[in-house]
């Protein structure tokens, strides 16, 4: 955003000039280190690429309703609504971990088979097993005439 605003300018100054320049550096050195470390780098990026489009899927999954566009008008709405998402994706992602550390645990006191280095291969991104669209069965208490949700 800074480089932008720099660029914006009608007449360029030396701090954007200079910016510009360790750009160009920052970018021949990424390409450098590219080349050289084929296998290393291209497999840290793949991956690094793999989860943002993993937690891309899941908002995709969970924003259903409007086929994924936001058709509010003012940004006040579009904030709302973004930070909802975010906030829903977030609670997924957190449940799944919960779950999955109790699942490696349950393993080791079982004594199965768990290398520590397995966990590296781990996300909390998945929701296939999330009823996203919900089967929700409601059954009345009589006593105290409240509704509890199972589901």
């Amino acid at each position: 955003m800074l480089l932008r605003k720099l660029s914006n300018y009608p007449r360029q100054n030396g701090l954007a000039l200079a910016l510009r320049e360790i750009g160009r550096i920052e970018r021949t050195l990424f390409i450098l280190d590219w080349l050289e470390n084929v296998d290393d780098l291209r497999q840290r990026v793949t991956d690094g690429l793999n989860k943002g489009e993993s937690r891309n899927s899941l908002a995709r999954a969970v924003f259903f309703n409007r086929l994924g566009e936001i058709r509010d008008r003012s940004y006040h709405q579009q904030a709302y609504r973004a930070g909802g998402l975010a906030l829903i994706t977030s609670a997924i992602a957190l449940w799944n971990t919960v779950y999955m550390e109790k699942s490696v645990q349950l393993m080791i006191e079982r004594g199965d088979k768990f290398e520590p280095d397995w966990c590296k291969h781990l996300s909390p991104l998945g929701w296939e097993h999330i009823g996203l669209n919900g089967d929700y069965v409601w059954k009345l208490i009589d006593k105290e005439k409240t509704l509890i949700s199972y589901g």
